[in-house]
C-alpha cells in the first residue's frame, strides 16, 4: 500500500499496517502481532472505531502529590491509581456519548486486552486478568472510560448513571491504526535508522542532562513521574507525545549516563 493511498485515508486495519510497514522495512516482516506489540510497548498509538458509539464517563489524570486528591471531598470522582504516582479520577454521575475513531490510551482494561490478542495471535496460552478500570480512550483531546447499561436493566434504573457498568472494547468494535500516526512512526523510525550514532548519542545526552537538571529526573527510580510530568507540559504548549514514548527515551538515555559512569 502507498503512502498517497495511505494519506487518502482516516484510518488502516491492522493487517494494512503490517503491509505498509514491511514495505518500508527492508529485510523484516511485520505481521498483527508486531503491529499489536508496537501498540503494546507504547511506539505506535492504537485506536478503536466505534461506528455506533458508545456510552462513557469522562476522566482525568491527576498527580498524587497534594492532600486534597488523596483525600477527595467530592464521593461522586472514583479514584484508581494508575502508577507513576498518578491516578485517574472519573465521574461516575456524567455520561456522554462518543463514537467514531477514537485513541485507547494504554491505562485501563484495553492495555490488558492487546496483550490478550498478543498472546493468542502467537499461538501462546491466553491469560485471564483483573483490572479495576475499564477501557479508557481518548477523543479529541479528552479522557473517557468507556461504559455500558446492563442488558437486564429496567428503563427506570437507566436513567441513573450509576448503573451504567464499566466495560472493555466496545462490541462492535474494530482495533485500527490512524493513517497519520502509522506515517509518522515509519518516518520517525526511517531518520533514526540513517542517523549517525553520534548524533543520536548528542540527542540522548542533552535528553538526560535536561530530564535530571529541570526535572528532578532520577534514573534509578523504578516509578517516575517525570514522564508524565513532560507529557503534560508538553500538552500545555499544544504539543502531543506519548508517555510510554518519553518513558523509552529516558530509559534510553539513561543507559549513556550509565556507560559514562563505568569509563
Amino acid at each position: 500500500m502507498g503512502k498517497n493511498k495511505i494519506q487518502m485515508k482516516d484510518w488502516v486495519t491492522l493487517s494494512d499496517a503490517a503491509h505498509y510497514i514491511t514495505d518500508r522495512t527492508k529485510g523484516v516482516t511485520y505481521t498483527d502481532a508486531d503491529i499489536l506489540q508496537l501498540g503494546f510497548e507504547g511506539k505506535l498509538k492504537l485506536s478503536v472505531l466505534c461506528v455506533n458509539g458508545t456510552d462513557a464517563r469522562p476522566c482525568n489524570v491527576l498527580h498524587k502529590n497534594t492532600r486534597n486528591i488523596v483525600k477527595p471531598q467530592k464521593q461522586e470522582m472514583r479514584k484508581v491509581s494508575i502508577g507513576n504516582n498518578q491516578c485517574l479520577e472519573i465521574d461516575r454521575y456524567s455520561l456522554e456519548r462518543i463514537e467514531g475513531i477514537l485513541d485507547l490510551s494504554m491505562m485501563g482494561s484495553e492495555r490488558l486486552t492487546v496483550y490478550c490478542m498478543i498472546q493468542k495471535l502467537l499461538g501462546w496460552p491466553v491469560i485471564g486478568f483483573n483490572c479495576q478500570l475499564g477501557c479508557i480512550v481518548k477523543d479529541k483531546g479528552n479522557l473517557y472510560e468507556l461504559c455500558a447499561y446492563p442488558e437486564n436493566i429496567s428503563p427506570e434504573e437507566e436513567i441513573d448513571p450509576t448503573y451504567c457498568e464499566k466495560i472493555d472494547l466496545p462490541k462492535d468494535y474494530m482495533l485500527v491504526i490512524r493513517s497519520t500516526n502509522l506515517t509518522e512512526y515509519v518516518d520517525l523510525s526511517s531518520s533514526r535508522r540513517t542517523e549517525s550514532p553520534k548524533s543520536t548519542n548528542s540527542l540522548l545526552k542533552m535528553i538526560i542532562t535536561m530530564a535530571i537538571d529541570a526535572y528532578g529526573y532520577n534514573p534509578d527510580q523504578k516509578k517516575s513521574p517525570i514522564p508524565a510530568e513532560i507529557v503534560e507540559n508538553a500538552e500545555k504548549l499544544g504539543l502531543s507525545i506519548d508517555v510510554d514514548t518519553v518513558r523509552n527515551w529516558l530509559k534510553e538515555a539513561a543507559n549513556i549516563l550509565e556507560q559514562n559512569s563505568l569509563k
